[in-house]
């Protein structure tokens, strides 16, 4: 069922200081409002159909300057994502390097103990300490620096 608007429409005249009605008529509110849509809708189409190469020109480049923008920033943010992954490895290759540092700092610090170095001869290489008549003692007379190949005295 289709509803329509009427509007009662009344017109009056004036004469000096009094208003008399002089016609009313019903108006069909649908009917107008259907005119009202055609004929707006044929000046839309109207101007559609205007539109000019220049317009056309200027609206395909900025289609084309918004698209190149647009892959532009889709390539700089992998770029960036790609950076951001690799150095996310680097830094944890340094925590790894770092970590395998302090373990070879530790091992050569303990290695370069003389107590460990004293032990570990002892203990691995069966080193005795020599007493004290075992010990012979050099005394070099000059003051210079050591010459290669020279005879050691006699005992």
């Amino acid at each position: 069922m289709v509803r329509k608007d009427y509007k009662l429409c009344t017109t009056y005249s004036v004469e000096g200081n009094t208003a008399r009605v002089v016609k009313t008529q019903v108006i069909d509110l649908t009917e107008r409002r259907k005119k009202e849509q055609q004929k707006a809708s044929g000046f839309r189409c109207a101007r559609v159909r205007s539109i000019g190469p220049g317009y056309a020109a200027v609206f395909f480049a900025a289609c084309l300057i918004t698209l190149f923008i647009c892959l532009n920033y889709i390539r700089v943010y992998s770029s960036i994502t790609a950076h951001q992954r690799r150095i996310d490895a680097l830094q944890t290759e340094i925590q790894t390097l770092h970590s395998e540092n302090v373990a070879a700092q530790t091992d050569l610090e303990l290695k370069t103990d003389l107590s460990y170095i004293a032990l570990a001869a002892k203990r691995d290489l069966h080193m005795v300490v020599p007493n004290a008549d075992q010990l012979m003692y050099y005394d070099r007379s000059e003051q210079e620096y050591v010459r290669q190949r020279e005879d050691l005295p006699p005992r």
